[in-house]
């Protein structure tokens, strides 16, 4: 992950999303502390700090723009570090989030990349692209039942509280609504329990994302996409004809 470089475009690194769901996480969890294992420019946590919380930890890799970073949170609050590779926190938080990185990790990493969240909280809030979601530098689009296995390797069972809280949001980004899972350490339960008729690995596509894929894979077949367009969607094609994208 280390050689990987990825672009933080604010357009899309923006607060509405953490604004929303920042207040349900410490609706259900109460936390003191908080990590962030690809944390981006902070957006996140920059809202657990205005919600009260100043012990918070955000890591990621030598391309985050620090100038972006600072309009969020300080530099003391950032560590950089390959999350691929083995990282030691020597330190328990109440709260560990991952948003919309798991993909970008090397399938072969992805074991490792586990082990470091786990070893950093009980608690973790976790959520990865699925297969086909596409995206910047998307390395391993996996089901959550990929995420829920590796987690289960180490004590953790999955908990589906947050999306029946936040799937018809349309202040969320439709990737957070659609992909965010809890784990916790020998299955620890929570007073306050949202996950409604959600079973723990339904692995559902949002409306929202469908459509959004639908629409443009119609742009592309009806000839109105872009050269740019059609030069990803064929670059694609042939990545995964050839076994260098899966998915």
């Amino acid at each position: 992950m280390a050689k990987v470089t990825y672009h933080h475009d604010e357009k899309l690194h923006h607060m509405e999303s953490p604004g929303a769901m920042v207040p349900v996480l410490m609706e259900l969890f109460k936390p003191n502390s908080v990590v962030d294992f690809g944390c981006g420019i902070g957006t996140f946590l920059r809202v657990f700090n205005e919600q009260g919380i100043e012990d918070v930890l955000g890591l990621d890799g030598s391309w985050v723009n620090r100038e972006k970073l600072r309009k969020n949170i300080s530099e003391s609050s950032f560590r950089e570090c390959d999350l691929g590779a083995p990282v030691n926190l020597n330190k328990k938080y109440d709260l560990a989030i991952s948003f919309e990185v798991g993909e970008h990790i090397h399938p072969d990493c992805a074991e490792t990349f586990v082990n470091n969240i786990v070893q950093s909280s009980d608690t973790v809030v976790f959520g990865a692209a699925i297969p086909f979601q596409g995206g910047q530098n998307h390395l391993n689009e996996q089901w959550p039942s990929y995420w829920a296995e590796l987690f289960a390797k180490h004590g953790y069972q999955q908990h589906d509280l947050i999306r029946p809280a936040i799937w018809g949001d349309k202040r969320i980004q439709v990737w957070y609504r659609q992909n965010v899972f809890v784990y916790t350490r020998n299955g620890q339960a929570f007073a306050t329990d949202k996950s409604g008729n959600f079973s723990p690995n339904f692995e559902a596509i949002h409306p929202d994302m469908y459509s959004y894929k639908a629409a443009r894979l119609e742009k592309i077949l009806s000839g109105k996409a872009s050269f740019t367009e059609y030069f990803r969607w064929i670059g694609k094609k042939l990545l995964r004809s050839v076994g260098l994208l899966k998915s």
